[in-house]
């Protein structure tokens, strides 16, 4: 980094801005982290539950008619009540995915189980915000629809007051984030050593059974903790519009990653960790949105989550507890073997329909064959993803990645608009070659996520899998020469047998 004198101010800058950044981050793993502590089930929904509070907050902000102008007394006030308020929002939806994605599974062996459904709950929530957004939102005239708005704005409630000098900006506000994420990190570990409930919750997360010999509740004590979880989630939440001036629904899922990638980080159920491990993130994602690119900032942090997982589970403290035990693998599912010659009758019968379909298509005028050819491409991912499931018992939430990979390996070498298509020469660009090429591309890069996948077991191995799931579609958007990006390819040959195509 070349900057001469400018050096040491852009150093401190950097570094402000990573520990507000990584504080933010750390309201929502210190809550995540709560949560796992007890249950010892991985939440995915819990990002949700961060987004979905801070669209209800913003909301509830832009009611109560408070703005800048208002006096400083008032303001605070409703901060206060925001926060509370988001604090019981995220602790009664928190208890309902307790309630829906993990107590119907408790004594269930497979760790998978509450996993899926954490991960349909957080879609549900997710469709809820964007309802949010299409019934609340309502852009202003003449704005450009392409352009991400924020879902609900703000208003300033934390007066502007600069602290720093020298070039460096240390607002109030960089200061009020800090003080709140040490002090929700130290309740949670004091919560957790010196309470009855506390001991309660550790107990339970240590031994559930001799806990409950002992008079012990372990549904309750789960259901604390997801409440607890829930609570400072929704706090932070409210702290994270607040600071932000905004909130905006696609911050779901991602938040979810990010506040595990910190609690894993930090060490997963140690609160305090969770607070290091999102300063660590935060100041890493600093740097490398100014060294870098913003944009490349998340793909980074989706490989710090893997590379955790995958050889440092334990955190940078080394008190996390990583799903090792042999009893909580996730087991192959596979089909009972009766009944096996009438499934070959009725597949062999499908398949025969599926080769005679197009003429038939074509000589009855049903001109059906674009959804049909789209149903069977689902069903040929869901056919590769039953292989990795049911036959080897490993929860990949991320295949649908590799489905992405081959479209785009098939379309660089064909698409009339790609570098790489107008480089290879015309017999290069065949399209059944490109169809065994990019299926090849795709196997290739399932051994390259596979390697570090493999080191992980249970719940790890699906987050592993999830964030390649995430990073692919990331790195598509953001090489747009290559890629289109968000527009796509186009100009792409279509696959010919005969008179069909």
């Amino acid at each position: 980094m070349s900057c001469g004198s400018e050096c040491a101010p852009i150093l401190v800058q950097l570094l402000i801005y990573g520990l507000t950044d990584g504080a933010v981050v750390a309201l929502n793993a210190v809550g995540f982290t709560l949560a796992y502590s007890v249950a010892r089930q991985i939440n995915l929904a819990h990002g949700s539950v961060f987004a979905l509070t801070t669209v209800v907050v913003a909301n509830l902000a832009t009611f109560t008619g408070v703005t800048a102008a208002a006096p400083l007394v008032v303001r605070i006030g409703v901060l206060i009540a925001l926060a509370i308020v988001g604090a019981v929002f995220g602790a009664l939806v928190n208890t309902g995915v307790e309630r829906l994605a993990f107590r119907p599974f408790r004594g269930v062996k497979d760790p998978l189980a509450p996993l899926v459904a954490s991960v349909a709950l957080s879609f549900v929530l997710f469709q809820v915000a964007v309802w949010w957004h299409d019934f609340r939102f309502v852009a202003p005239a003449g704005a450009h629809q392409g352009v991400d708005l924020p879902l609900l704005a703000m208003p300033d409630l934390v007066p502007r007051v600069e602290l720093a000098c020298c070039g460096v900006s240390f607002t109030l506000k960089d200061a009020l984030v800090l003080v709140i994420a040490g002090v929700l990190a130290i309740g949670g570990a004091t919560l957790l050593a010196r309470t009855r409930t506390g001991r309660l919750l550790r107990a339970v997360a240590q031994e559930p059974d001799i806990a409950a010999l002992m008079g012990g509740d372990p549904g309750r004590a789960q259901l604390i903790a997801f409440a607890v979880g829930g609570a400072v989630a929704g706090f932070g939440a409210a702290i994270f519009a607040a600071y932000f001036g905004g909130a905006n629904v696609q911050y779901g899922l991602r938040s979810g990653l990010s506040a595990m990638t910190a609690a894993v980080l930090g060490g997963v159920g140690d609160p305090r960790g969770a607070l290091l491990g999102g300063i660590v993130l935060g100041i890493v994602a600093s740097f490398s949105d100014y060294l870098f690119d913003a944009e490349w900032t998340p793909v980074l942090v989706l490989l710090l989550l893997i590379t955790l997982l995958a050889f440092r589970p334990t955190g940078l403290l080394g008190t996390s507890s990583s799903a090792t035990d042999p009893a909580a693998q996730a087991r192959p599912v596979l089909a009972a073997a009766r009944n096996q010659r009438q499934q070959g009758l009725v597949l062999a019968a499908l398949l025969g329909f599926g080769a005679l379909y197009p003429w038939l298509d074509q000589a009855a005028g049903w001109f059906r064959l674009p959804g049909a050819t789209m149903a069977l491409l689902m069903v040929t991912l869901a056919v590769g993803l039953t292989i990795v499931v049911g036959f080897a018992g490993l929860l990949d939430l991320g295949y649908a990645a590799f489905f992405a990979i081959g479209s785009y390996s098939a379309a660089l070498l064909t698409g009339s608009g790609s570098r790489i298509a107008l480089a290879l020469p015309s017999g290069m660009r065949e399209p059944w070659l490109a169809l065994v090429l990019g299926g090849i591309v795709a196997a290739a890069f399932g051994v390259i996520f596979g390697l570090p996948s493999v080191r992980t077991r249970g719940e790890y191995l699906a987050i592993v899998t999830l964030a390649f799931g995430e990073i692919v579609p990331l790195v598509i958007w953001h090489l747009p020469d290559w890629t289109g990006g968000p527009r796509g390819m186009s100009g792409i040959p279509s696959v010919a047998a005969g008179p069909l195509s």
